[in-house]
């Protein structure tokens, strides 16, 4: 994974209603997008929503490593608890069927040894 893909911070989960995260789906894996930069996060909204005019952008801002390491985490020990079945992350989906994508499990690991 380290050839292929660098994170930079800060970094972007995007938001639904509420506290819920917005999700895609990739030949089967259903997955949460870590969008990389403002530009990635624009596209991600504008292909999610293409009729509407007006879109309500909300991203989760990951300042930092440690913050992603946290939240990932925290959000891996939901989905092992049987709150949510997401078990992928996504990088920069934007209106694509099949994207970049690993296990959340991995990736935590990825940035932890890596320092992503």
């Amino acid at each position: 994974m380290g050839d292929t893909f660098a994170v930079t911070y800060p970094c972007y989960l995007p938001m639904g209603d509420g506290e819920s995260y917005l999700t895609i789906h990739s030949e089967g894996d259903h997955c949460l997008p870590l969008l990389t930069d403002k530009p990635n996060v624009e596209d991600f909204f504008r292909h999610r929503f293409p009729n509407r005019s007006n879109i309500d952008v909300r991203t989760l801002t990951i300042p930092v490593r440690e913050v992603l390491i946290d939240v990932l985490k925290q959000f891996e020990a939901k989905r092992q608890a049987g709150e949510h079945d997401i078990s992928h992350i996504a990088f920069d989906p934007a209106g694509q069927p099949i994207v970049a994508r690993t296990t959340i499990a991995e990736f935590v690991e990825y940035v932890e040894t890596e320092g992503g």
